[in-house]
């Protein structure tokens, strides 16, 4: 008997076969994500809506990197995708990775110095705002919650535990 899909999403289906259930990675791959800071030390979050619960959820813009494309051109693209904005320096900080010896994931964090505030959502499919919080209160909101992302709370607790200008 061969195996079919009884659940489906971008990374990862449920399988049945021979009366067992499995799962099965889909895509794996790279991402990035953008530590976006203001002149008022504040960072950037976007709204996202997860596809599979429809609850909304705080995160750092980012996204997938792309067949072929370079780190920082994929930082760059899905920095302007999310928040509209150009990145025009971006310093890279660490690479977490995601359930490493299980599922082939990583994230390449970039902290990214902003001179403007974001204009415009582009990608309205996925985003449905953007928040500007300063770091303390992010971590209240971590706290309280609001920020569950495992990625965007590793990322926080990199960029305060590690300054980059000290």
């Amino acid at each position: 008997m061969a195996s079919r899909v009884i659940a489906k999403t971008a990374v990862f289906s449920v399988c049945l076969g021979k009366g067992k259930e499995f799962v099965k990675v889909n895509r794996g791959g790279e991402s990035v994500m953008a530590i976006l800071v203001n002149a008022k030390d504040e960072v950037y979050f976007v709204k996202k809506t997860s596809p599979s619960s429809r609850k909304t959820y705080l995160t750092l813009p980012g996204g997938m990197i792309e067949r072929g494309e370079a780190p920082t051109l994929a930082l760059k693209r899905e920095v302007f995708e999310e928040v509209g904005l150009t990145v025009s320096r971006a310093k890279y900080l660490t690479t977490l990775e995601i359930l490493p010896g299980y599922l082939v994931g990583k994230t390449h964090l970039y902290h990214c110095a902003v001179n403007r505030s974001p204009t415009k959502v582009i990608d309205e499919k996925e985003i449905s705002g953007i928040v500007a919080v300063n770091l303390a209160a992010a971590f209240g909101k971590v706290k309280e919650g609001e920020i569950t992302d495992s990625r965007t709370v590793a990322a926080l607790l990199f960029f305060h535990n590690f300054p980059l200008y000290s």
